[in-house]
C-alpha cells in the first residue's frame, strides 16, 4: 500500500456521461456519474451533483447552487465500473460579456460519499442557456 492510499487517494477515477453540454436553466439535466473502483473494494454511500462557474482557466471556483445529494447503497469491487444515472435541475446564473466574449466558464461537477475515504470528485464543462445575461462593448 503506497502513501496516497493510506489517505484514501488511488481508490478510483470519477467521470461524467452527459446528454448534452447545453443546460438550460431552471430546467433538468440528465447525466451518468461514471466511477471506476481502484485496488480495493468500497462502499458508495451517496452522490453529489452541483454547479459551479469559474472566471476563465487557474481562477477559482464558485458554486452556484447547494449540491444535489442523491443516496445510493452500493459497493464497486477493485477495477469494476459503475454508472449513477442523475437528473438535477439547473440553477439559475448570470453570465457577462465583453465584446463578445464570455467571462464565465460553468461546470457541473459530482463526487462520492465513500465512508473513511477521501471523496473522488469529477466534472465536466458545460454551457448553460436561459442566463441572465449582460453585455458590455467596449470601443
Amino acid at each position: 500500500m503506497g502513501l496516497f492510499d493510506m489517505f484514501g487517494k488511488g481508490g478510483g477515477t470519477l467521470s461524467f456521461e452527459l446528454e448534452g453540454e447545453l443546460a438550460t436553466c431552471g430546467e433538468p439535466f440528465r447525466g451518468i456519474l461514471v466511477f471506476t473502483g481502484g485496488k480495493r473494494a468500497q462502499k458508495i454511500e451517496g452522490m453529489q451533483i452541483w454547479f459551479a462557474d469559474t472566471q476563465g482557466e487557474g481562477s477559482e471556483e464558485t458554486m452556484l447552487w447547494a449540491p444535489t445529494k442523491i443516496a445510493l447503497t452500493d459497493t464497486i469491487q477493485p477495477g469494476e465500473t459503475k454508472r449513477f444515472p442523475f437528473e438535477v435541475t439547473v440553477p439559475k446564473a448570470s453570465q457577462t460579456t465583453v465584446n463578445g466574449q464570455a467571462l464565465k466558464v460553468f461546470w457541473i461537477r459530482g463526487s462520492l460519499d465513500i465512508p473513511k475515504e477521501i471523496d473522488p470528485q469529477g466534472k465536466a464543462p458545460i454551457r448553460l442557456a436561459g442566463t441572465l445575461d449582460a453585455a458590455v462593448t467596449i470601443g
